[in-house]
């Protein structure tokens, strides 16, 4: 009789145990598609100094950028050349996160403003503009193609796409 009560009570504790890795498992979907859609950009203040270089976000020239992580963290950047710096990082390459760029054709170039940020994965950029930037070359940030090619019109550079920003791209410019 011992060993029956054994026996059950080996396998109500399998049953369980396999119901809990189940339940587990449920959790685990694509944390990208979910957590992205949720996160929403956060204002650009004063007194906001860029993660890579320290320097006052405010007081520099051209788009900025910023990653907005799933558990809450913010970094922000003093230009996008700043911000795909630190996105290309092995080690920043984070699921579940939201990146956003200023839309450039909707905004002043000297002080961008907060009402115009976007999801940096569906801008086109312009690398290499003959126009002051914050950091490094300049990579212009907009909402649409056809915005990023009056930009190119007017001070030159190269139109990439949000997959095509390497740090090879980056590293070349044709100034």
């Amino acid at each position: 009789m011992v060993l029956g009560i054994y026996e059950w009570t080996l396998k109500s504790s399998l049953g369980v145990l396999l119901i809990l890795v189940l339940l587990g498992l449920t959790g685990c979907r694509d944390p990208v598609s979910d957590a992205s859609v949720q996160l929403s950009a956060v204002h650009f203040e004063p007194e906001d100094e860029c993660h890579i270089c320290g320097m006052v976000i405010a007081r520099l020239p051209g788009p900025k950028g910023e990653a907005v992580l799933a558990d809450g963290q913010v970094f922000k950047f003093c230009s996008t050349y700043e911000l795909f710096t630190w996105l290309l990082q092995p080690e920043n390459r984070r699921p579940g996160s939201a990146v956003f760029v200023h839309d450039m054709s909707r905004t002043d170039w000297n002080t961008p403003d907060n009402d115009h940020l976007i999801d940096a994965r569906t801008a086109s950029y312009v690398l290499g503009a003959k126009i002051k930037s914050g950091m490094g070359p300049s990579l212009a940030s907009f909402k649409s193609e056809e915005d990023a090619k009056a930009f190119m019109a007017a001070h030159g550079g190269r139109l990439l796409g949000y997959g095509q920003i390497n740090l090879e791209s980056l590293n070349h410019r044709d100034d």
